[in-house]
């Protein structure tokens, strides 16, 4: 007898567990090399709507060092993510002038979850 496909509740469940573990691991890889100020997610985990497809939405504010697209390029290339990971980087700065846009208020400030922030 074949065995049954998972339904969608289960692929759900393992996408949840997939994500956090990647989160988890992406927080200590953070930590390690990087001089994080805040960590933000955003999204599907955040709001608890899930999808099998489901991937991370992070928004980190870091010391300026590069411009914005070089700062993801390296972090992706040297953390390789085992999931989808959707990263915005801003210095401080930044986050301040950008933390004013519709978007940003209602996405990110509004229903997003501050998982990491400096104690300095």
């Amino acid at each position: 007898m074949p065995a049954l496909a998972p339904s969608s509740e289960e692929k759900v469940r393992e996408r949840r567990a997939a994500l956090e573990v990647e989160l988890a691991r992406f927080l200590e890889f953070l930590r390690a090399h990087y001089a994080p100020q805040r960590v933000i997610l955003f999204g599907s985990l955040a709001q608890g709507e899930l999808r099998p497809a489901s991937d991370l939405d992070l928004v980190m504010v870091m010391p300026p060092s590069r411009p914005f697209l070089d700062c993801i390029g390296e972090l992706l290339e040297r953390f390789r993510p085992r999931v989808g990971m959707d990263l915005l980087v801003y210095t401080p700065e930044e986050f301040e002038e950008i933390r004013t846009r519709p978007f940003f208020q209602e996405e990110v400030l509004a229903r997003g979850v501050v998982i990491y922030e400096s104690p300095s």
